[in-house]
């Protein structure tokens, strides 16, 4: 698949015109014309605000990958603060205060410890 049938497909989904939403995004008439005659293909940054957009990745706008965008993954840190908070936008200061708890309870519980 090419990038212009990738773009237009994603525009169809946003039931607008691939001339709607690339002018919208700053993309002239004669860019958005060279794509659809598959004359160019955007690169570096208007790559990187079209995958922003859609949300998807470059490679799959690019047609190098049917996979729109790669699975999320989380650290250990993100995790728990997902279960906890159902967020990853945990204050610091919420954040440490957990910590405190946390080894308030391990010490009190004998939990990790060679008890």
């Amino acid at each position: 698949m090419t990038f212009f049938e990738r773009f237009t497909d994603l525009c169809k989904e946003q039931n607008a015109t691939t001339t709607a939403i690339g002018t919208s995004l700053g993309f002239s008439k004669a860019t958005i014309s060279g794509w659809r005659n598959n004359r160019t293909q955007p690169k570096g940054a208007s790559l990187a605000c079209l995958a922003a957009y859609f949300d998807v990745s470059a490679d799959y706008l690019l047609g190098k990958s049917d996979v729109p965008a790669p699975e999320k993954k989380f650290d250990d840190t993100q995790m728990v603060k997902i279960a906890l908070f159902g967020t990853e936008d945990v204050p610091p200061k919420a954040w440490t205060e957990l910590e405190r708890v946390v080894a308030h309870l391990k010490r009190k519980y004998g939990i990790g410890s060679d008890r």
